[in-house]
C-alpha cells in the first residue's frame, strides 16, 4: 500500500514538472465556463515569490519560514476572467484537476485569510481582490518548481483565476529575501522586516552590508522577540551582533524584547529602517 502511494505521488510530481517546467502550457478553463484570458505575464528573468501555506491575515506572515514557501526562478502567469455568476469553487476545481502535483496547502473562503493580501502582496493583481468568503487557493510543488492557483469572486460577482508557475530547483521554505535585492530596493525612508534565527540573521546582515558597500548611513534596526524578561537581553545581544556585522558606525541597532504586542515570535524579528541621518 505504501509503495503504491509513493508511486502515485511520484507520478503526480513528474506530471506537473513535465507540464510546466520546460515551458509547457498552464491549465486552461473548460470551454463551458466561457472564460476569457487576460493579458498574460511572462518573464525570462528570475524573481522571488512568496506563497502562503497557512491562513494569511498579515503581510508579515509572508516572511515566516513556517507560514510561507519562498522560491526564486523564471515564471509564467495567466489570469482568466469568468462571466458574472460563475461558481468560483467549480472554476477552482476545474483548473486544479488539470494541474496535478504534491499539495502543500489548500484553503477556501475565510479559511484562506484576507483576499486583499493575496491580491496585492502575493500575486500583485488588483482584480483578484474580492470577498473573503468567496476565494480558493492551492499551492503545489514538484521537482521542477512550484505552482500556485487562486480563484476569487469580486463584489460585482465577477470571478478571476490566477495561475502561476515558478520553475525553481529549490522549492524549500525560506524566511529571508535576497540580501542583494534588498540592498538595491531599500531606499530613503524605506523599511524591511526579517524573521529568522540569530545566526542566519547575522549572516544575512553581513551579505547585505557587503552589497550596500559604504552606503549604510542612516540604517536603524529594531530586534523583536516575544517572551519574558529574557527576551530583552536576547534581543539586545543580537542587536549588538547585527550592528557589528554591518560595520559602519552610523548603523544603530536596538533590542526591544517583546515590548510591542504582535511583533516577533519564538524566532527573532528584525525591523530594518533607512532614515535620513
Amino acid at each position: 500500500m505504501r509503495s503504491t502511494l509513493w508511486c502515485w505521488l511520484g507520478s503526480l510530481a513528474l506530471g506537473l514538472g513535465a507540464l510546466t517546467a520546460h515551458g509547457g502550457s498552464l491549465p486552461e478553463p473548460d470551454s463551458s465556463f466561457r472564460a476569457e484570458r487576460q493579458e498574460a505575464e511572462q518573464a525570462g528573468a528570475a524573481r522571488t515569490w512568496r506563497f502562503p501555506r497557512e491562513r494569511l491575515t498579515r503581510e508579515e506572515a509572508l516572511l515566516s519560514r513556517e507560514s510561507a514557501v519562498v522560491v526564486r526562478g523564471v515564471w509564467d502567469s495567466a489570469l482568466w476572467a469568468y462571466p458574472r455568476g460563475t461558481d468560483p469553487a467549480r472554476a477552482f476545481e476545474d483548473l486544479l484537476s488539470q494541474w496535478n502535483g504534491t499539495s502543500r496547502f489548500r484553503c477556501s473562503g475565510r479559511g484562506c485569510g484576507e483576499s486583499a493580501i493575496f491580491a496585492h502582496e502575493v500575486f500583485g493583481v488588483a482584480d483578484l481582490y474580492g470577498r473573503d468568503g468567496e476565494q480558493h487557493y492551492g499551492l503545489l510543488t514538484a521537482d521542477g518548481g512550484v505552482g500556485a492557483l487562486y480563484v476569487s469572486q469580486r463584489g460585482t460577482r465577477e470571478v478571476f483565476a490566477q495561475l502561476l508557475w515558478v520553475a525553481a530547483s529549490d522549492a524549500l521554505p525560506a524566511s529571508l529575501p535576497s540580501p542583494l535585492e534588498s540592498a538595491a530596493a531599500l531606499g530613503p525612508e524605506g523599511r524591511l522586516r526579517l524573521l529568522g534565527e540569530a545566526e542566519v540573521l547575522r549572516e544575512w546582515m553581513m551579505a547585505f552590508g557587503e552589497a550596500r558597500g559604504a552606503s549604510d548611513a542612516g540604517l536603524v534596526l529594531l530586534v523583536h522577540r516575544q517572551g519574558g524578561a529574557e527576551a530583552l537581553s536576547l534581543t539586545e545581544a543580537l542587536a549588538q551582533r547585527l550592528e557589528a556585522a554591518l560595520a559602519p558606525e552610523v548603523v544603530r541597532a536596538y533590542g526591544v524584547g517583546g515590548a510591542i504586542p504582535g511583533r516577533g515570535s519564538e524566532a527573532f524579528e528584525v525591523e530594518l529602517w533607512e532614515i535620513t541621518p
